[in-house]
């Protein structure tokens, strides 16, 4: 079906419905322009002839109902992040406490001080204990620096002795087997000159050699 539109004075068209909505939807012309045609008895508005197309609406009960179905749905994905914030602060807090309370705690000792060792018909104890000490034993300077320290097995020397001046500098170097010197024995002096070496077997000196201060060996 066509109309005829009378708009600014003037007679337009025909046009059929589709065109005149068009043309509102583009604001050409208003809903209040008078329109025609031989079936109407007479000119009428637009929007009484073409009334606008009902919106949609949701009911209020429906509109809840849906929110209330949202509000279930992503309180578990909600709580699941929530779940694993907290989980991951209570992991951090441990893990912070553990290695505070790691770093606090006083060094396991991997030796023993010669202070709390003893020696009785030459075989070393520690103090109070009745078995041959087998460890480190170690000794300082008051300044905290090592002065000796010695490598013991079943309560003998086994292993490396070394001795140190106040300096830091090495003053004497031995090895040992179940008490008894094996391989090289050296000293040196208070600034680092080799002074003496000697070599051992089976706790019998089979070789040595000395230096002078100035590191020139002796004939």
């Amino acid at each position: 079906m066509e109309f005829y539109l009378h708009k600014d004075g003037q007679s337009l068209g025909p046009y059929d419905e589709a065109t005149l909505r068009s043309f509102l939807a583009n604001n050409q012309i208003q809903s209040s322009d008078l329109i025609y045609n031989d079936q109407m008895p007479g000119w009428a508005t637009i929007e009484s002839v073409f009334p606008p197309a009902p919106v949609a609406l949701t009911p209020v009960g429906e509109d809840r109902e849906v929110k209330d179905l949202q509000s279930v749905q992503s309180t578990p994905k909600k709580r699941g992040k929530m779940l694993a914030v907290k989980l991951a602060v209570a992991i951090f807090i441990v893990a912070a406490i553990g290695i505070r309370g790691w770093m606090l705690s006083p060094a396991k000792k991997d030796y023993v001080d010669f202070e709390n060792l003893v020696e009785e018909n030459g075989i070393t104890y520690k103090k109070g204990e009745s078995m041959p000490y087998t460890g480190t034993g170690k000794s300082f300077f008051p300044d905290g620096k090592t002065m000796k320290e010695v490598q013991f097995k079943d309560g003998k020397e086994n292993g490396q002795m070394t001795t140190w001046y106040e300096n830091g500098k090495i003053s004497y170097k031995a090895d040992f087997i179940a008490g008894e010197y094996e391989g090289e024995v050296a000293t040196w002096s208070t600034n680092g000159v080799r002074q003496t070496i000697s070599v051992y077997q089976n706790g019998n000196e089979i070789s040595r050699k000395s230096w002078d201060e100035n590191g020139i060996e002796i004939k």
